[in-house]
């Protein structure tokens, strides 16, 4: 067990879905899933640190909430498929009308990196495999279903409903977490711990 705070932690929440394979395909852009993850920022922040100690980090003004981290199209047994359409590059002007909200909700923790550098990555990586589907068919869509999963699937409110809520003193198990969000969600997720290194209980 460790204080909540300590954790970085991912949660991922597999949603299936299935779809009639287009005409045109991407190089191994097949998957069965979708993993929709969010990260807790003030442990993202740590591990960014940890890469080295000179970096900074750019929080949510909400430190205290899950931000989303993405949404990974899957194959089941593996990650992936990834970088799926090498035309459909990032371009910042498509998600303006929402680049306030991905700012705060979706946040790029990595300070000193590029504005857009997170998104375009995600994008990139993961949107471009995604957008199969008609729901992600864009960038716009892509984002905006992420920030609409964020409110739907709200971390910070299905554990507090459980009494799991930030703390620099009180432990959880990670089971009680699992659990917390199967009964609450009907879904089996996933979390990912990192014990910080400085930790040593």
């Amino acid at each position: 067990m460790a204080p909540f705070g300590s954790l970085l932690t991912l949660m991922l929440i597999y949603s299936s879905f299935h779809y009639v394979q287009p005409t045109k395909v991407w190089k191994d852009n097949n998957w069965d899933l979708l993993i929709y993850t969010q990260e807790w920022p003030t442990t993202a922040c740590n591990e960014w640190k940890e890469k080295n100690p000179s970096h900074k980090c750019s929080m949510p003004s909400q430190g205290n909430t899950w931000s989303v981290h993405g949404i990974w199209p899957t194959k089941y047994g593996s990650m992936g498929p990834f970088f799926c359409n090498s035309s459909a590059h990032f371009d910042p002007e498509a998600i303006k009308p929402i680049e306030k909200e991905l700012t705060e909700h979706w946040t790029n923790i990595d300070y000193g990196t590029s504005t857009y550098s997170f998104w375009a990555h995600e994008w990139t990586k993961h949107g471009t495999c995604a957008a199969i589907l008609d729901a992600f068919n864009s960038e716009f869509k892509y984002f905006s279903k992420g920030l609409e999963y964020l409110n739907t699937y709200n971390l910070s409110t299905i554990l507090s409903e459980a009494d799991i809520v930030p703390s620099v003193s009180k432990t959880y198990d990670v089971v009680d977490i699992v659990n917390a969000l199967r009964v609450r969600l009907g879904v089996n997720p996933v979390v990912e711990c990192r014990k910080e290194q400085d930790e040593d209980t």
